[in-house]
């Protein structure tokens, strides 16, 4: 996702790479916790200020390995700052943030927000985009969002849709770059098993058209384990798409 958001910037190879690094090792502090802190969703404060130092002790651990670029060091200790200010854990303010940590933060809150600790509070993709541009555009960088939005394009695979026929779907493939409105959605019907559920393209089959997302959280339990039967969702891009 950091990487996505990193080719849409445009940066080169080498920032990429820096990018995709400080990525992969954000939550590397971590490591020093026992997992029913990392697994507690209603932390008591002394718990919470435990919690936060672990982009600290990351970078500790990542600047004694002696291997990592400043960025890549950057993003470890200060993913969770934020413009306003509001973050951790030196409450940094706009452009005082590296600008990998503010890519990274942006793909770290829209994992975690469709792939939260309790399944059943997970966001949609689309969910997820719509509330981070409206309630949270002002802790992230704006501009940055802007481009991610973007490129995840306006209904992401993991979207549950209401199509105009009134059968409901999950998206399962990016919309083509010529019709971002038509992806390729799997439809809901309980009657078939799901490995031969039908999937259809929109931008062939012109005639139905995607009404609007649906909120995972009203949608029933049923329609999602056939829809999503794993319900977390896993990224990968493929190169030219």
């Amino acid at each position: 996702l950091a990487l996505l958001l990193g080719k849409q910037t445009g940066l080169p190879e080498e920032a990429l790479r820096a990018i995709g690094i400080g990525a992969l090792l954000h939550d590397v502090g971590k490591l020093s916790f026992h997992p029913s802190m990392l697994r507690n969703q209603h932390r008591n404060k002394f718990e919470e200020a435990v919690y936060r130092t672990h982009c600290q002790t990351g970078y500790d651990a990542a600047v004694k390995a002696n291997s990592l670029s400043p960025a890549m060091l950057a993003v470890i200790l200060q993913h969770h700052e934020r413009m306003d200010g509001s973050g951790f854990p030196d409450r940094l303010k706009g452009d005082e943030i590296p600008f990998a940590a503010r890519m990274v933060a942006i793909a770290n809150r829209f994992d975690n927000l469709t792939n939260p600790l309790d399944y059943l509070k997970a966001m949609s993709p689309s969910e997820a985009l719509s509330f981070m541009w409206a309630k949270e555009n002002k802790i992230y960088d704006s501009k940055l969002l802007q481009l991610f939005i973007k490129a995840m394009g306006v209904y992401p695979p993991g979207s549950v849709v209401m199509l105009s026929d009134n059968r409901v779907a999950a998206v399962v493939s990016s919309a083509p770059t010529a019709h971002p409105l038509s992806p390729q959605v799997l439809i809901y019907e309980p009657e078939i098993p799901r490995r031969q559920a039908l999937i259809i393209d929109l931008a062939e089959e012109t005639s139905i058209k995607i009404e609007r997302p649906l909120r995972l959280s009203e949608r029933p339990d049923e329609e999602l384990d056939y829809l999503l039967p794993r319900r977390k969702i896993s990224w990968f891009f493929v190169e030219g798409e």
